[in-house]
């Protein structure tokens, strides 16, 4: 018998595919992912059961799984996507053919989640409170660690309150991310919605206040910024110098390719507040943003729940945090500590050994994100 990784997301998640090379060269393990984006068009699940047995299987392009198989499995979801309805059904019969395949993804994931050999990073409940951006700020509080001042609302006249009282200067953020696709004459581009100072000259009218709720946060004055990675009560942080350059002080990610990023040590403080923070929202991983103001105070901003990673260690070398990240999906706890002493695994490695194979593999099996091919600079992006 063998353990498995089994990692439910898209095609071109370079995350995914740089797991699966590590934890597939222990010959005790398997890794399969799961494109629930092709489900039911290229793809099929079953769940069968009797009072004495349960038979859980899927089988796509990309893998055909037999769960009862293996003695351990680590269930990631990490871009829990699907269905996607095939264009043999008649259209009046649309609406109704997603209702149900929405039902039968849900039903696999809850059931598969319920095993007792499976452990899930992060279980299904959690994942979706993790997401709850007031919670996650008020959890955050409790917790011992520093928060904004902040608002979620749609009333007009909280917002101009809150102004009043912010020196008219507001971080104003969205709930999720927000995209706009434009076409060109041989390209699609996809732009999305950043953090923006905002202030009352700039504000609609109250009904386009009311249209649409947004985050309202006054803004601090930053130092730098720095992303964590958290697995248990592991910690890895990455520096980034943000204010150096105009386009990023507000957002760094409009200019993360060009800014300095390196390796931070992580205050025990802050590890034992995030520790809390995890355990109070039911996680065992995510990725956490923090603001360092001049002063050196360590600010909370937000959790992502599966956030991007393999960027702080292209950025940073010194992080070992693939490799780690490889031991965590194998024995995933809340007490979860790196302690190698010389790293296996590292994103280097994948890209010089694997990455071209794993793109090219994606474009035989036809995928597709978002209604078009995937390019190689989609693959190769999609670690930002």
């Amino acid at each position: 018998m063998k353990n498995a990784v089994i990692i439910d997301t898209f095609p071109d998640d370079i995350h995914a595919h740089s797991v699966a090379w590590s934890v597939s060269q222990n010959e005790d393990w398997e890794c399969f992912h799961i494109y629930a984006d092709n489900f039911p068009s290229k793809s099929m699940l079953s769940i069968a059961m009797t009072m004495d047995d349960l038979m859980l299987g899927y089988e796509g392009p990309e893998a055909k799984i037999d769960l009862t198989k293996f003695d351990q499995i680590t269930y990631i979801p990490r871009r829990c996507k699907g269905p996607r309805i095939s264009n043999t059904v008649h259209s009046d019969d649309m609406s109704a053919s997603y209702s149900e395949n929405i039902s039968a993804l849900s039903a696999f994931r809850y059931i598969l989640t319920s095993l007792p050999n499976v452990i899930s990073i992060n279980n299904l409940a959690s994942k979706r409170r993790a997401d709850q951006k007031p919670l996650q700020l008020y959890l955050a509080k409790k917790a011992g660690l520093v928060i904004p001042n902040s608002l979620f609302s749609n009333n007009p006249n909280d917002i101009k309150k809150m102004l009043n009282i912010s020196s008219d200067r507001l971080a104003y953020k969205t709930y999720t991310p927000c995209t706009w696709r434009q076409e060109y004459d041989s390209s699609v581009r996809i732009f999305m919605k950043y953090t923006n100072l905002i202030s009352k000259s700039v504000l609609s009218s109250d009904q386009v206040l009311r249209d649409t709720s947004g985050i309202f946060q006054n803004y601090i004055e930053k130092h730098f910024e720095v992303r964590l990675v958290c697995m248990g009560s592991q910690f890895f942080g990455s520096k980034i110098d943000s204010q150096k350059n105009i386009l990023s002080k507000v957002d760094w990610r409009n200019e993360q390719e060009k800014l300095a990023v390196e390796s931070i040590k992580v205050p025990l403080g802050i590890q034992e507040s995030m520790i809390n923070l995890m355990t109070d929202i039911g996680i065992i991983f995510c990725t956490a943003d923090f603001i360092v103001t001049p002063e050196g105070e360590w600010i909370f901003l937000e959790v992502n729940e599966q956030g991007q990673w393999l960027w702080q260690e292209e950025a940073c070398s010194d992080l070992p945090i693939l490799d780690a990240y490889t031991e965590f999906v194998k024995n995933p706890s809340t007490d979860f500590r790196y302690t190698t002493e010389k790293k296996i695994f590292s994103f280097e490695d994948y890209k010089r050994y694997q990455w071209n194979i794993d793109y090219q593999k994606s474009i035989k099996l036809g995928y597709e994100d978002n209604g078009s091919h995937i390019t190689l600079e989609k693959f190769i992006d999609a670690n930002q």
